[in-house]
């Protein structure tokens, strides 16, 4: 994704199409606010119309510097906004679907 779909703005990393899921991936040091605005704009770019897609976001970062509630808050706003779930957890990470 980064510097190939979208080349110029914000944008996250990657972008993954599997079992009719669009998964979004961000890789982050700790500034977890500007990973949700790259994630907010690359689904607003490049996701599917369709209200009921279903999505996955992912922030993976060294250090999580948000306090869980805040991180609970910004789930709720992505399932709101974008039929999404937000995960951030810090690396490694290992998820299976």
């Amino acid at each position: 994704m980064d510097g190939c779909e979208i080349t110029e703005g914000l944008r996250c990393d990657y972008l993954h199409l599997a079992k009719e899921i669009e998964f979004y991936i961000e890789l982050k040091g700790q500034d977890l606010l500007h990973a949700i605005k790259q994630l907010e704009r690359t689904i607003s770019l490049l996701g599917a119309k369709d209200k009921q897609q279903k999505r996955m976001c992912y922030i993976i970062c060294t250090r999580s510097p948000l306090a869980s509630t805040e991180i609970q808050q910004h789930d709720r706003q992505f399932r709101a906004k974008f039929n999404s779930k937000l995960v951030i957890k810090s690396s490694p990470y290992t998820d299976s679907y």
